[in-house]
């Protein structure tokens, strides 16, 4: 009767041993896989912190996107709003050039003189 437990215990030490290898060599495949597509999370099970940070970047990420074209837009109106300005007081300062003439007063022309105390 011994016989039969010492059989008993081998076959349970056995199958033991094999789900341990089994489970040993789905880590590996699974570590390997990580290896090769460089990432350290393929899944988000692999690391629900880290998923869950990568998701927080990718939507900042998103965000800094939208608020680059919103800047590079404003920019391109502020340009032309410049634009527009410009040429419109070109146009006002060349009509009334055109239409009152200022009355220059001539200055007397310059001259250099040595100083008194010399």
């Amino acid at each position: 009767m011994s016989n039969f437990f010492a059989r008993v215990g081998s076959a349970d030490a056995y199958a033991s041993a094999i789900n341990n290898i089994g489970g040993r060599q789905s880590r590996l495949t699974q570590l390997q896989g990580n290896l090769t597509a460089g990432k350290r999370v393929l899944k988000p099970s692999d690391d629900p912190t880290a998923a869950a940070q990568a998701e927080r970047a990718i939507t900042r990420s998103a965000q800094v996107t939208i608020q680059q074209r919103a800047l590079s837009l404003q920019k391109d109106n502020m340009s032309h709003a410049e634009t527009v300005l410009g040429r419109r007081a070109m146009r006002s300062s060349l009509s009334a050039n055109c239409w009152c003439r200022p009355a220059t007063v001539p200055t007397p022309p310059v001259t250099w003189a040595p100083s008194p105390r010399s």
